[in-house]
């Protein structure tokens, strides 16, 4: 195991013990922000989006899309953060002020559709200020609260799994 994998997981399950014990004393209330959580290799794209947008009834100044590269360029395809891989230190620290302020920012929806079960990712997520996380089946289970099992492939029906879900425990 390398000494960057140590810090960074150490870091990710010291996070999650912190949230255990904040969540025991959270109540889950109709869901108004929502952190979208892309890299650049999904499928979730602006039709996806806007199909997302109009099955949970919001427009689209309820949602902040973050998107993870390894590699800056120019092409992004959603306005909000980028986070690049380098913007992540070697022992799990967040360098840029920018990422660290949409990370802390509350929300009361995460969803996660980055395919990859790479370690900076799950660090995002465990970070990420959201009071109701949901993600692929394949992924760590400690850092989701809700998983649901489609192909990443599979971003619609995954958008109207979630939708269906959200509705029975009167979130949407």
């Amino acid at each position: 195991m390398g000494i960057q994998r140590y810090f960074i997981d150490n870091k990710i399950n010291k996070i999650l013990d912190k949230v255990k014990k904040l969540k025991e004393k959270r109540t889950l209330s109709k869901i108004d922000a929502i952190a979208v959580f892309v890299d650049e290799y999904i499928a979730f794209n602006d039709k996806e989006f806007t199909k997302l947008q109009k099955l949970m009834g919001l427009d689209h100044t309820h949602f902040n899309i973050i998107t993870y590269k390894e590699k800056k360029s120019n092409f992004n395809e959603f306005r909000g953060t980028v986070i690049l891989s380098s913007d992540i230190d070697w022992k799990g620290r967040i360098k840029s002020k920018d990422v660290q302020e949409t990370l802390n920012k509350k929300y009361d929806l995460l969803i996660d559709y980055t395919q990859a079960d790479q370690q900076k990712k799950q660090l995002i997520v465990a970070i990420c200020n959201a009071g109701f996380k949901v993600g692929f089946s394949d992924k760590k289970d400690e850092l989701y609260d809700f998983m649901i099992a489609v192909n990443p492939s599979k971003v619609s029906l995954f958008n109207e799994e979630l939708v269906r879900y959200l509705k029975i425990l009167k979130l949407a």
